[in-house]
C-alpha cells in the first residue's frame, strides 16, 4: 500500500496549493473564500491519510472519498462563482480539482478494497 502513501501526499500538498492559488491568481471574494476553506480541508484530511500510511495505519477511506469530493466542489466552483474562462484561477481550480478527485477517488477505492481483504472477503 506504499503508492498511497504518495497519492494522499500529493493531495495534501494540492491542498496547500488550492490555499495559495487566489492570492496568486487574485480571485473575488466568494472564490478565494472557497479555495481557502476547501484546501484546508483537502490538506488536513489527505494529510492525516498520509500520517496514517507512514504509521502503517489503514486509510481512512471516508476522508478519501471526502476528498474526491471536495475536488468535485473545486473542479465545479469556478463555473458556481463564474470565473472568468481563460484565467489562471480558473484553469487552476478546473486541473487541480480534476487531479485532487481522482487522487481522494483512488485512495478510497484501494481504501475500501483493502478493508473488504483484510476482513476475509475477495478483494
Amino acid at each position: 500500500m506504499n503508492g498511497t502513501k504518495w497519492t494522499t501526499a500529493a493531495a495534501a500538498l494540492l491542498g496547500l496549493w488550492v490555499i495559495a492559488s487566489p492570492f496568486v491568481y487574485g480571485a473575488g471574494q466568494a472564490m478565494t473564500w472557497s479555495a481557502v476553506v476547501v484546501g484546508a480541508l483537502v490538506a488536513l484530511i489527505a494529510g492525516y491519510n498520509f500520517y496514517r500510511r507512514t504509521e502503517d495505519e489503514r486509510l481512512m477511506v471516508g476522508g478519501a472519498a471526502l476528498t474526491a469530493l471536495l475536488g468535485l466542489w473545486l473542479l465545479a466552483s469556478p463555473f458556481v462563482f463564474e470565473t472568468a474562462t481563460g484565467t489562471g484561477m480558473f484553469w487552476s481550480s478546473v486541473v487541480v480539482g480534476i487531479v485532487i478527485a481522482a487522487l481522494g477517488a483512488y485512495n478510497a477505492y484501494v481504501g475500501r478494497r483493502r478493508r473488504g481483504a483484510a476482513a476475509g472477503r475477495p478483494a
